[in-house]
């Protein structure tokens, strides 16, 4: 099983399983990588189901509006980063 690093607090995930019952529990934080045809679609994944759309509630409006500004930014500078490595 998975977990995404940074969006919980330390040791909640071998928490978890140990209550659960399993024993010998170890958890590794894996880094990962998506790749996505176009910024749109990076944006429909980012505004999808995840641990991100919830925290979003928890901001006005405006704020929140603010926050998917500067991800949208920050995935268009990523795409540009990477597209820039690739023509060199």
């Amino acid at each position: 099983m998975a977990a995404r690093s940074g969006r919980s607090a330390p040791g909640l995930l071998q928490q978890a399983f140990s209550s659960a019952g399993f024993r010998g529990v170890t958890v590794h934080t894996v880094t990962t990588r998506r790749r996505f045809p176009s910024l749109s679609d990076a944006m429909q994944f980012a505004r999808g189901p995840l641990p991100l759309r919830e925290l979003m509630t928890r901001l006005s409006l405006g704020e929140r509006d603010q926050a998917w500004t500067e991800i949208e930014r920050a995935l268009a500078q990523s795409r540009l980063d990477v597209l820039d490595r690739s023509v060199r």
